[in-house]
């Protein structure tokens, strides 16, 4: 559970919207910011204190790459794509994005120490973006790829998240709420865990 609290920060931003022969997304933005963060997560020791945020992207002729280190990072995966279709509301993408961030925590059982260390898992797919005046909706539906992992799950990642912006006066609320889905596939290969294994008490 991730949560940063800002004290400084900034943003540029640069965006082609008069040539109707150019994607209209094409162009990028970057934001910085500095401020406290307090993360909990299964998949990683906790980690307090002072860091440095950023959320940026950058796209030419329909090719975008991105990255976000803020509290949008959950819905805004490092990924890299081709966004195929926009019009006024909708915008579709396809991606190849990390999945998860590296796995690092060690645990105790049975009085012996153990550390679990994996890479952040990468998946190809399709992203939907709709967007109406301050609120946006967002779809990603990603068969999982790796070359040493396959299951039988159509869809072995998938989100959907829902936000709103709120401008009260010279203050700027924003809330985002979402839900993730990993198959037990997937989980149980970001974990180090074997079918075998994780089959053992069912």
């Amino acid at each position: 559970f991730p949560v940063t609290i800002f004290p400084a920060s900034f943003s540029v931003a640069n965006n082609n919207q008069g040539d109707a022969k150019i994607n209209s997304r094409d162009g990028y933005y970057l934001s910085l910011g500095a401020g406290y963060r307090s993360f909990e997560s299964p998949e990683s020791e906790s980690d307090d204190g002072l860091q440095i945020v950023f959320n940026g992207r950058y796209q030419s002729h329909g090719f975008f790459a991105e990255i976000a280190s803020d509290p949008s990072s959950a819905k805004n995966l490092p990924a890299v794509g081709y966004n195929f279709y926009n019009d006024d509301h909708w915008n579709m993408d396809v991606i190849f994005a990390a999945v998860t961030g590296s796995t690092n925590f060690t645990y105790v059982i049975d009085g012996e120490t153990k550390k679990i260390y994996a890479e952040p898992t990468r998946a190809a797919g399709f992203r939907a973006l709709g967007s109406w005046g301050n609120s946006m909706v967002q779809l990603i539906a990603l068969p999982y790829f790796h070359e040493d992992f396959r299951t039988d799950s159509a869809i072995d990642y998938a989100s959907l998240w829902l936000g709103h912006r709120w401008q009260i006066g010279n203050w700027s609320l924003s809330g985002l709420v979402g839900a993730k889905y990993r198959s037990s596939g997937l989980m149980d290969h970001q974990l180090g865990i074997a079918e075998s294994e994780s089959n053992e008490f069912l």
